[in-house]
């Protein structure tokens, strides 16, 4: 009998278990649940049939909940998430530190309806979006956020889009934008107001590749 204390579950060819750093093995462990464990086994369990779970994965039935481990943000890091080959889920309850407003905050997307790509000025009043070729006298901007979020064990960078993003600052990007370029010090007070508050978090964590880049 083998006890496994720290280990991350993991989905890729079936499920797995990888143990961390911090965590350790111990054979045929001195403890009041392996005794007992071994006793059901030597008397009963080894005549039954078990199913395997060489075949299963994290996907869920259609139209079944996920239900997503709440982690903290120690937890996050300690456990490896989203550096195996599927992406990893989990909850978080955080309070914004900090919201990055440079390079940007948002960025000017396509009108058109179910698009959201980026365009581009090629002069005033003509942004181009070349998915739908087609140019707009004006865009609409849209969150992309890198927030900074803390709990009392430590601190994750989350990015976040334009729903959350509307969420958190109470006001649209555009919004947001038309205030920046009318009054810098309000818009500033808008981040400000954001910081410090809680919420629950819904996370996907992956490995992503950007101009050779792996993060």
């Amino acid at each position: 009998m083998v006890a496994f204390k720290g280990v991350k579950v993991s989905d890729f060819g079936g499920r797995s278990l990888s143990l961390l750093s911090s965590g350790s093995m111990t054979v045929n462990p001195d403890m009041p649940e392996s005794h007992r464990l071994r006793g059901w086994y030597d008397h009963a369990g080894q005549g039954q049939t078990f199913a395997t779970h060489q075949n299963v994965t994290g996907t869920t039935a259609p139209g079944e909940k996920r239900q997503d481990a709440t982690k903290t943000c120690a937890a996050v890091k300690d456990e490896l998430l989203g550096q195996s080959e599927t992406a990893d889920f989990f909850n978080l309850k955080g309070s914004i530190q900090h919201i990055k407003q440079e390079p940007s905050f948002c960025y000017p997307a396509c009108k058109s309806e179910g698009c959201n790509k980026k365009v581009v000025e090629l002069e005033p009043g003509q942004w181009r979006c070349e998915k739908c070729n087609i140019s707009h006298e004006k865009p609409e901007y849209r969150y992309i956020m890198s927030i900074n979020v803390s709990d009392h064990t430590g601190q994750l960078w989350l990015n976040c889009f334009d729903e959350v993003g509307r969420m958190i600052m109470g006001i649209s990007a555009d919004e947001l934008m038309e205030i920046k370029e009318n009054d810098e010090k309000r818009a500033s007070e808008i981040f400000s107001e954001a910081n410090c508050k809680t919420w629950n978090w819904k996370c996907l964590a992956k490995m992503d590749s950007f101009q050779d880049n792996t993060r």
